[in-house]
């Protein structure tokens, strides 16, 4: 099991350094085979559900992040995090616009909330 984290680590910081440099269909890719190598790696999961959001993919994003709260319920406050950061920014006019179309909370609350 150890290896297979290691292995998840890996993957996650060369996606998290591929994404940096604008190269998102490879970050998704280091994502993926990081999948592969440890389906249990809630960070992983979680990581790539973020960066699905940012990329727009928001029903990727919140299958993801459902699967991460399934297998490690650490990463439920990523759930808490996008709430509070999609209330801000639809009550407070100063807040960043998000990235592209809809946040990740607005999208599951549409889908009928996270369903956890």
């Amino acid at each position: 099991a150890a290896a297979h984290g290691s292995e998840a680590r890996s993957h996650l910081l060369l996606a998290l350094h591929l994404q940096r440099c604008g190269r998102a269909s490879d970050a998704r890719e280091a994502f993926r085979i990081g999948v592969q190598c440890d389906r249990n790696s809630g960070q992983l999961l979680q990581a790539w559900a973020l960066f699905e959001s940012r990329q727009g993919e928001m029903q990727r994003a919140v299958h993801l992040l459902r699967r991460a709260v399934r297998v490690d319920r650490s990463v439920m406050g990523a759930l808490r995090w996008w709430a509070f950061r999609n209330y801000n920014r639809h009550n407070n006019p100063l807040a960043r616009p998000p990235c592209r179309g809809r946040t990740l909370a607005s999208h599951a609350n549409k889908q009928n909330d996270f369903g956890i």
